[in-house]
């Protein structure tokens, strides 16, 4: 991190200037004594003057050539990027990310009626299940009840539960597509093998709701729910998975204009110094922001490789061991989430204590074309 380099060297800085401190001491105050007489006329012989006077120019000059190494040694460390390019990886239309904003609403909306229905629809076919087994315990007692009728509902009941079920599911894997359309932060290659591949199991789920509609008795809507069944095992873990990931991607946004917004305190920070005022307060203040920012990134940085653990898992169809991987990256990037939420409360902080020092600081204000510097190390 930017700051992290900058506090290396002020530290070296620090440390070598104390190094030499007692001596330059032992040479300004001469143990005590007085080096003027009442008149205030240096008592120092001229040798002694001379001595002093290139012990200062040593100090000076090594202060100075410490200081230039230190600015050579930063410089290296420092690129400059275009804000769009480091906190995007594709470029999205405005118009399309719009249109995907609305089909997540829509898909949303369309899950919360559907399963409002299912809950009905399965309430009314465990109903219905019940009146058919106590009609068949009857007819089992010798009592003559034509239970044909019961069964009818029961098998058209059934079709209507296993429909609404796959209907809430394909709503569920429409969210989460055009949350995946919409995530700029996602590369293209990742975006496009992600929606194709939600694609696919929307259309298994379209084949088999042709199954449970051709069902004419209780066997063929048994095979049907069986194919459900085994389509929801793939769906269970992948759905998980792209959810994870767009979660995923847009904490690792919000942490990438954090980064940014560090680079620019800095920048206020330091000219604020350079003008004489006393920065030790706000640069307190945005260390704890980098400490806050720095932790998300090693949460972030370990979520990315259990996922990776979690692809290499499921290709070995160790499902609940890949499913298990998941949820440490889950919450891994859930406690980068709450890092950066802490980093917010601090950079407002921060905000305030500059804009009353006569800045007019916007943290909400930077532009996708601007130019910045980041350090290498972030």
């Amino acid at each position: 991190m930017r700051n992290t380099t900058r506090l290396f060297g002020l530290m070296v800085l620090a440390l070598f200037m104390i190094s030499i401190l007692p001596a330059v001491l032992a040479e300004e105050q001469g143990n005590g004594q007085k080096k003027t007489d009442d008149n205030g006329v240096s008592k120092e012989r001229p040798v002694e003057l001379e001595v002093r006077h290139e012990v200062r120019q040593e100090v000076k000059q090594r202060i100075d050539e410490r200081k230039g190494y230190l600015k050579e040694q930063l410089k290296e460390k420092v690129r400059k990027v275009i804000v769009k390019d480091f906190v995007k990886k594709r470029e999205i239309a405005k118009e399309k990310i719009e249109k995907f904003n609305d089909d997540f609403l829509k898909a949303k909306n369309a899950y919360l009626k559907d399963k409002e229905l299912h809950i009905k629809v399965r309430n009314e076919f465990i109903d219905l299940k019940g009146k058919y087994r106590q009609c068949n315990q009857n007819n089992s007692n010798n009592s003559k009840v034509n239970c044909n009728e019961l069964e009818a509902k029961l098998l058209e009941k059934g079709k209507e539960d296993l429909l609404k079920l796959t209907d809430r599911i394909i709503d569920h894997l429409d969210k989460i597509k055009s949350r995946v359309s919409a995530a700029d932060n996602m590369n293209e290659s990742e975006a496009n093998e992600t929606v194709a591949d939600i694609d696919a199991l929307i259309a298994e789920l379209r084949s088999e709701q042709d199954l449970v509609n051709a069902a004419e008795d209780k066997d063929d809507l048994k095979a049907a729910a069986e194919k459900i069944r085994e389509t929801w095992k793939k769906i269970d873990y992948k759905a998980f998975n792209y959810a994870e990931r767009v979660i995923y991607t847009e904490v690792g946004q919000i942490y990438s204009r954090s980064i940014l917004l560090e680079t620019k305190l800095q920048d206020v920070i330091d000219r604020l110094e350079a003008n004489g005022t006393n920065i030790i307060t706000l640069q307190a203040q945005l260390d704890n922001f980098t400490s806050y920012i720095d932790s998300a990134k090693l949460k972030m940085d370990d979520a990315n490789d259990i996922f990776a653990e979690a692809k290499v898992l499921r290709a070995e169809n160790s499902t609940e061991a890949a499913k298990q991987k998941l949820e440490e990256a889950k919450n891994l990037t859930r406690s980068a989430h709450e890092d950066l939420k802490e980093a917010h409360v601090v950079l407002m902080q921060l905000v305030k204590q500059l804009n009353q020092r006569g800045e007019s600081f916007n943290p909400d204000k930077i532009e996708d074309d601007e130019e910045v510097e980041i350090s290498e190390l972030s």
